[in-house]
């Protein structure tokens, strides 16, 4: 894989995931813990998170080829999926996609909700494990697929230290503030879910191309 791609990997993953747009709802979700628990939530939903990818990661061409689904059919129909998801960040509002109410409401109820709801299906959502299908769906050697678990790890990292500067960032920014780098991130997932879907378009309808 180039470094064009894998850079695209990892601007949409870090954009799938959200882990800013999740910070909220942690702080909510840990509220009355102190300093020591509330890390172990923040570990325990990032570990969870970058597994879960990890073996999306690992089984993702295998899963295509055993449900007879092309790369550029899943391309289209996970970029629609990112879109989706990409049009609530801009709007700066929960999508059904990531957690519903019932879900939310749940987690906070939980002693530990860092499995569930934070990290399925907060983080590792229907848009976070499509976006990893379809990269290691179209990573075509043991190497490729190397570097695309390295940027996932990389990724865990992110997302356990956000959740652990949540509240400190939270007060900082403020409800505006987080939803100014909330939009941000979701112009940029947009953008990357239309260029998935036009790739897949293009293989799927030649003429387009031309």
């Amino acid at each position: 894989m180039t470094t064009a791609e894998l850079t695209a990997f990892a601007a949409a993953l870090i954009a799938v995931l959200n882990p800013i747009g999740t910070a909220p709802i942690f702080v909510a979700m840990t509220e009355g813990l102190d300093g020591k628990e509330r890390a172990r939530v923040a570990r325990t939903a990032a570990v969870t998170a970058t597994c879960a990818l990890l073996g999306a990661a690992l089984a993702g061409r295998e899963l295509l080829s055993f449900f007879g689904i092309s790369i550029d059919s899943f391309r289209v129909a996970g970029g629609l999926i990112v879109l989706l998801m990409a049009l609530a960040m801009l709007r700066a509002e929960p999508t059904r996609l990531r957690a519903t109410q019932e879900e939310r409401a749940e987690g906070v109820a939980k002693p530990n909700p860092g499995v569930f709801p934070l990290a399925i299906p907060l983080l590792a959502g229907p848009g976070a494990i499509s976006t990893m299908l379809l990269w290691s769906g179209a990573a075509n050697n043991w190497a490729a697929r190397g570097l695309l678990a390295a940027i996932t790890l990389g990724a865990g990292i992110v997302i356990y230290a956000v959740l652990l500067a949540a509240s400190p960032v939270s007060r900082t920014l403020g409800v505006t503030g987080m939803n100014v780098l909330t939009r941000v991130m979701g112009l940029v997932l947009a953008a990357i879910a239309v260029e998935m879907m036009a790739a897949g378009l293009r293989s799927l309808l030649p003429a387009l191309a031309a």
